[in-house]
């Protein structure tokens, strides 16, 4: 599956093979009219026509053809200026005037023999092919192509809408007879009183409208040059459509000419191959895009889970990152982002308010050296847990470091903040230790509006917690606290020393 960028280049190749397939339909169409015209010069026949036998090109419509391939090639996108798209909308004009003057002059009657006005004497000596002059069908095919032309140049969508509507018609006025000379009709009685249209007329009608419908900025070109599924399908699909509406085409006139069936039978014949036809055209490309959007789906998929299993991955790493090895709670990473969102929010708000409490064991030293930093780590766990499991589900928990730990309280103002300290301190007083009872000190502060930033909160935390260990430590003591002895109040107990 190709990559936003694996598209734009794709679709950049494309393009540019199209405009290259355009410039040469330019380049084809202006060869054969300049051939034309010099084998008019010359008196070269097999120059004015295909093959013996067949129709000549009239000079004048050789003339069209190399005005519409200078034209159709000073519209190249790349090298698109204003004098160019000038030049290329009079060289179209020119072309339109052609074929409506000589319109006019069929419908009216009148003297204007524009397509006799070169080579006169040549043109007005018919051969065995027949008349010389321009096919009524060329001229309104030259009047399309030169409005194309015209509207080509245009700068909006409106014309460009209007040069591939105007081009499409001049194509398939030179498709019909290029596939009747294909087939091997009769031209000379194929088309009633009008002048029939010569091979290689058709076949450049074809060329210079495939090279307008091709060319960049057209919104055929948009379509075919896709890198998406809908571009691969019209690619791969509208080749094998004509090509196989040709053969079924070919096949039936097979048939009529042998006396296989009649001429209704023969249509209903084609009528049916043609869907069957089709109809495979049709399965061969939907198993194509169904095979691609299945590989496309797996790979989605695919790459679905990778995302999903890089996210978790990813979410894991951070948790880890802010989460204390030892313990499971918030480390001092951690702690710090917490404390700067609580003090932001603080300066944001007037009413917001938020509490800190500082929690280190006592004596923790004294016990490692008594029972092993293998106890003195379970301590530390157990401690961590019973802050956790005591603490509200908004309150974020962490060790700060060694033996102390860190509680951030949202929302709690100082009375609340020594409520949920007290039954902190009480929790780990009273719990079942295996070898030797463990108390806390807790330092408490209290943020406000006036707090300048973390480090103040974390200073007043901490020396409250250094007021406690002053009084005898397993007690709670807030920042505002005048003395020792105001700290100390009922709620705690002075914790003997059992080492």
């Amino acid at each position: 599956m190709l990559t936003p960028a694996g598209h734009d280049a794709r679709e950049a190749v494309l393009n540019a093979r199209f405009q290259a397939l355009s410039t040469a339909a330019a380049f084809v169409v202006t060869t054969i009219g300049t051939a034309v015209l010099v084998g008019w010069a010359l008196d070269i026949d097999l120059l004015k026509r295909v093959a013996p036998g067949l129709r000549v090109m009239n000079p004048m419509s050789a003339v069209a053809f190399v005005l519409c391939g200078f034209s159709l090639a000073l519209l190249r996108e790349s090298r698109l200026t204003s004098l160019r798209r000038l030049g290329a909308q009079l060289l179209g004009a020119a072309v339109l005037l052609i074929g409506a003057t000589e319109i006019v002059a069929t419908i009216t009657g009148s003297g204007i023999e524009l397509d006799r006005l070169l080579f006169r004497a040549q043109v007005e000596q018919p051969g065995a092919s027949g008349s010389n002059e321009m096919a009524t069908n060329s001229a309104i095919a030259f009047m399309l192509f030169g409005l194309a032309l015209v509207y080509f140049g245009g700068r909006t969508k409106l014309s460009h809408r209007l040069s591939q509507v105007t081009a499409t018609l001049g194509t398939i006025l030179g498709l019909v007879p290029l596939i009747a000379y294909l087939y091997g009709a009769d031209m000379e009685h194929g088309f009633g009183a009008l002048v029939p249209m010569a091979a290689h007329t058709a076949l450049s009608f074809v060329m210079l409208g495939t090279g307008l419908l091709i060319a960049p900025g057209t919104q055929a070109i948009k379509l075919i040059s896709r890198a998406d599924q809908g571009g691969r399908i019209v690619r791969r699909f509208f080749p094998a459509v004509v090509v196989t509406i040709f053969f079924l085409g070919y096949l039936r006139l097979v048939g009529q000419h042998a006396g296989w069936y009649e001429t209704e039978m023969g249509a209903a014949l084609m009528v049916a191959a043609t869907i069957v036809a089709l109809g495979a055209l049709l399965w061969w490309n939907t198993a194509l895009i169904s095979s691609s959007d299945q590989r496309r789906l797996a790979m989605e998929s695919a790459l679905q889970l990778s995302e999903s299993a890089l996210r978790a991955a990813n979410e894991a790493l951070a948790l880890q990152v802010r989460t204390d090895s030892l313990t499971g709670v918030a480390n001092r990473m951690a702690l710090d982002e917490e404390l700067a969102r609580a003090i932001q929010n603080v300066h944001r708000y007037e009413s917001e308010i938020f509490s800190v409490l500082m929690i280190d064991v006592d004596y923790f030293k004294r016990y490692n050296d008594s029972f092993g930093h293998l106890a003195g780590d379970e301590v530390l766990r157990s401690v961590a847990q019973l802050l956790d499991t005591t603490c509200r589900a908004t309150d974020i928990v962490g060790r700060y470091g060694g033996e102390e730990f860190a509680i951030v309280l949202p929302h709690t103002i100082e009375s609340g903040a020594r409520l949920i300290a007290e039954r902190l301190r009480a929790v780990v007083e009273t719990h079942d230790w295996p070898h030797a009872s463990i108390t806390v000190s807790v330092g408490i502060a209290t943020a406000s509006a006036a707090t300048a930033d973390a480090d103040e909160v974390l200073h007043e935390a901490d020396s409250a917690l250094y007021m406690v260990k002053q009084s005898g430590r397993n007690r709670v003591c807030h920042a505002i606290d005048a003395t020792v002895g105001a700290s100390a109040g009922p709620e705690g107990s002075e914790h003997s020393d059992p080492f």
